[in-house]
């Protein structure tokens, strides 16, 4: 696509947003669009958005017009691509958008995203994580930020030459029951993660809950219903002890920010949950491997990342190769200690 000129505030009434998932992913958006809301204060927002984290956008920290659904699976199958993409893209040309912004950078968000028929075109980042999907942006924009929240705000200000700092951006407060069982005061574990190259042993998460019990703390596991047995497992090894107490898979979106907001500190992989408690300023403990947390790690001083320099750190794979997992040999004693002490240590 030809790149435009300087792209007018004035000629902006409706903008579509582009970052289907994941979570984490989303909530590193959130600061872009505080700004973005700053620069078009009368602009309608809408967002395309993966069905499975719609919810999401209910915390928002700028009102979301539209959220219009990225039905992935069915884009994902030969059998129903054409009828879905034709569906989206009559969806995606009744929002009548002026400019897409695509955060996601990858060949389907940027496809998608030429298919709105924006009349001042798609933006997106000079080098994409998928190169191909420059070639769909009208606009694209260099960023010199290594971390995703200031990327995308990077993002943001080259579209309109702005030069706005990352904002505090905190997630709203909602009103939901938590589930039943849940202690006045306690320390949230949340042993999930999408890789397994993310996923530490369930040993670790075992002796830091076996650890905190035993200084009379309560413990919450939380998850997916897919990280259920999980939960089970960690409950299991520390004897079913009752100040443990799992909710996985009987938290939706609302529940499990709430679960997050009220805990005393945040125990986790790199994962989803992870940038929730970040953007809520928690204190967090968090275990970092495959992926590198200068680039997605949480945006938040409060936090303390455990990780080993084994060489292939960061390597980016969602499966390690090596039959043992090297970098989640972390010093457990040296977690706990920092748990137990957190009041000092952070």
């Amino acid at each position: 696509m030809k790149e435009s000129g300087e792209i007018k505030k004035a000629d902006i009434r409706r903008v579509l947003v582009v970052k289907p998932s994941s979570l984490g992913d989303i909530i590193h958006v959130f600061p872009a669009l505080e700004i973005l809301r700053r620069i078009l204060p009368d602009a309608e927002i809408d967002f395309l958005v993966n069905p499975k984290f719609a919810g999401l956008l209910d915390y928002s920290p700028v009102k979301i017009s539209k959220k219009v659904l990225f039905e992935r699976e069915k884009l994902g199958k030969i059998g129903s691509f054409i009828g879905g993409s034709m569906q989206l893209r009559r969806e995606l040309r009744r929002g009548n958008y002026d400019l897409v912004i695509d955060f996601q950078g990858l060949f389907r968000s940027a496809f998608f995203s030429f298919l709105a028929g924006a009349k001042l075109g798609v933006c997106g980042f000079a080098s994409p994580r998928e190169r191909i999907s420059a070639l769909f942006y009208r606009r694209k924009i260099k960023c010199s930020a290594v971390h995703a929240v200031e990327k995308n705000v990077e993002l943001v200000n080259g579209i309109f030459n702005t030069a706005y700092r990352v904002p505090e951006c905190d997630i709203p407060p909602g009103s939901v029951e938590l589930p039943a069982g849940i202690p006045e005061r306690y320390t949230v574990l949340l042993p999930g993660a999408r890789w397994n190259s993310k996923r530490f042993p369930v040993e670790l998460f075992a002796q830091i809950a076996a650890a905190l019990v035993a200084e009379n703390r309560k413990v919450v596991l939380a998850g997916s219903p897919d990280e259920e047995p999980l939960c089970r497992d960690i409950s299991e090894a520390c004897g079913n002890d009752t100040n443990i107490i799992s909710c996985a898979g009987k938290t939706g979106m609302s529940e499990l920010l709430e679960l997050i907001r009220r805990a005393d500190a945040v125990v986790c992989n790199d994962s989803g949950p992870l940038h929730i408690a970040s953007v809520m300023n928690k204190k967090i403990f968090c275990f970092f491997g495959s992926t590198v947390p200068e680039k997605t790690g949480p945006w938040n001083s409060r936090a303390k990342i455990y990780g080993v320099d084994t060489g292939c750190r960061g390597c980016l794979k969602r499966e390690c190769p090596h039959s043992e997992i090297y970098c989640h040999k972390i010093d457990v004693h040296q977690v706990i200690k920092d748990i137990l002490n957190m009041e000092l240590s952070l």
